[in-house]
Order: structure tokens, then C-alpha cells, then sequence
């Protein structure tokens, strides 16, 4: 009996690890990007100089001086203010763009645009009105 209780106590006792808990796999994150994925919500401001990809939830204001890309799960009720702008996922709100708002043929855009080039996609949907000004530096001109 005493040699099989030093057993079990000995099956009790924690193993030493031989691999990490987690593994990273080949995420790299690029310098000069912004990141929000599919299962995060965020609500705020967002401002910067760097480009953005949405594939989450955003509420709020994004302000940036590089290119947005909203994807095909990207929901955003947002201003938008941005050098350029990719929609392929659905955005609620105003977007002005300094050089061009696309809306991709999964797209879906309520709200108003300012931008000097729109391009909107066969299949894209798109309700609100289109100024075309070719200065759009001065936010919410327009708008």
C-alpha cells in the first residue's frame, strides 16, 4: 500500500511545460497600420496618421490622414475623415475622403459624401447625396 500512494502523489504533482502555452502563429504586425478584427467593438475617436482595416464594430469618429478599408464584416457608424476610403463592409454615417471614397459590390454606405473621386461599384448600395469638391481639407464642409 505505501508504494502505490507515493505513486498516485507523484501523478499529482504538476509537469514541468514543454511548450508554451501560446503559440503565436505568422501574425505580424506592420508598422504604420491600425488593426480592428472581427471580434472586437469599439467606441470612440480614432485619429492618426496611419491606415486602418475594419473588420469589427466601430461607433464614433475616425480622423486620419491615410487610407481606411472597411471589409466585408466591418460595421462602422462613424464621421469619417480620411485621405481614402474602402467600403466593403456596411458604414453608417458621412464620409469625406481627400483624394476618393470607393464603395466595393459588397458595400453598403448611408450617408453623405465629399470627395473629389467616388467610385461605386454594380452591386454596391448607396444612399445619400455626392459633393464632388476637388479641395476637401477643411472637416465637415460639405457635409
Amino acid at each position: 500500500m505505501g508504494l502505490l500512494k507515493k505513486d498516485k502523489e507523484k501523478d499529482l504533482q504538476p509537469k514541468p511545460m514543454t511548450q508554451p502555452v501560446v503559440q503565436r502563429t505568422n501574425f505580424q504586425a506592420k508598422k504604420g497600420n491600425s488593426f480592428i478584427s472581427q471580434g472586437l467593438i469599439f467606441k470612440g475617436e480614432i485619429s492618426g496618421n496611419d491606415d486602418i482595416t475594419i473588420e469589427g464594430n466601430l461607433e464614433g469618429k475616425i480622423d486620419v490622414k491615410a487610407h481606411i478599408l472597411i471589409q466585408q464584416t466591418g460595421n462602422v457608424k462613424a464621421e469619417i475623415f480620411a485621405k481614402k476610403v474602402t467600403i466593403a463592409g456596411k458604414v453608417f454615417g458621412n464620409v469625406q475622403a481627400e483624394e476618393m471614397v470607393e464603395i466595393q459590390p459588397s458595400g453598403f454606405l448611408e450617408g453623405n459624401i465629399v470627395s473629389p473621386k467616388i467610385t461605386i461599384m454594380e452591386g454596391a448600395h448607396f444612399k445619400g447625396n455626392v459633393d464632388m469638391k476637388s479641395n476637401v481639407s477643411n472637416k465637415g464642409e460639405g457635409i
